[in-house]
């Protein structure tokens, strides 16, 4: 799960809000009352479950989405093979809550994000007209935001592999795919909402080509296939088309 859409979705609110969270908060309660594994409640359980959920990152990293077994986490956790299946019943309800516990790790490492664009929305919000110079302050701190928040994404490889397993898993798992498809709606309209309070004619496209564009940077970037400089002149292209 990307959390620059969640950043995007605060920057547009933040003119009724005082703080990111407060729009943060329904997100997780959604996800949290989403969960089909047994949600313990006391403090060792609690303990067990996490344990369980990092194997199941751990093995995604190092085998991918078919390693995700009950044997295979019970030694990668080191837990016993009954917790495995007293917590999530089978492989499909693990992969869901897993996916959640993934999507709800990456909401919380949100405030640098809340800050800059907190920032930067203040620093247009008593202009009651925006001139050109000020559209090109924008894409210009725009860009510099998101090309850090990049470089910081892919610094953890890790994840961004479990990201693109739990995609690639919901192709094959119908009931995956819908989360994942739920997930990515909530993020498009997010930044559409940006989009749309910057003037755009089709904020939906704009909003898609934009997530397109970090998706397709943040693997480039991994890869080896672009430089930081040529990511930074994708997005300075990018925002001269779509901020303008």
């Amino acid at each position: 799960m990307n959390s620059i859409t969640y950043w995007f979705y605060g920057l547009v609110a933040h003119q009724h809000l005082n703080n990111l969270m407060e729009k943060i908060h329904p997100i997780l309660n959604s996800i949290q009352a989403s969960y089909r594994g047994r949600i313990p409640t006391r403090a060792d359980g609690k303990k067990r479950r996490e344990k369980i959920l990092k194997a199941v990152r751990d093995i995604i990293v190092e085998h991918g989405v078919q390693g995700v077994k009950h044997r295979a986490i019970a030694e990668m956790a080191d837990v016993p093979l009954a917790a495995t299946t007293y917590y999530f019943p089978d492989i499909h309800a693990l992969l869901h809550d897993a996916f959640l516990d993934f999507c709800e790790r990456n909401i919380n490492q949100l405030q640098s994000l809340e800050t800059a664009g907190r920032e930067l929305f203040d620093s247009f919000a008593s202009l009651s007209e925006l001139a050109d110079g000020d559209y090109q302050v924008i894409r210009e701190r725009l860009t510099d935001m998101i090309l850090r928040h990049i470089s910081v994404q892919v610094k953890n490889k890790d994840d961004r592999m479990i990201e693109r397993a739990f995609r690639n898993e919901s192709l094959r798992n119908p009931e995956l795919a819908q989360l994942v498809n739920d997930m990515e709606l909530q993020q498009l309209n997010a930044i559409a909402q940006f989009f749309q309070a910057l003037g755009s004619n089709d904020p939906d496209s704009d909003s898609r080509e934009l997530i397109a564009i970090i998706l397709y940077l943040e693997h480039s970037l991994l890869a080896g296939f672009v430089s930081e400089s040529q990511a930074l002149q994708t997005l300075q292209r990018t925002f001269t088309r779509l901020v303008s």
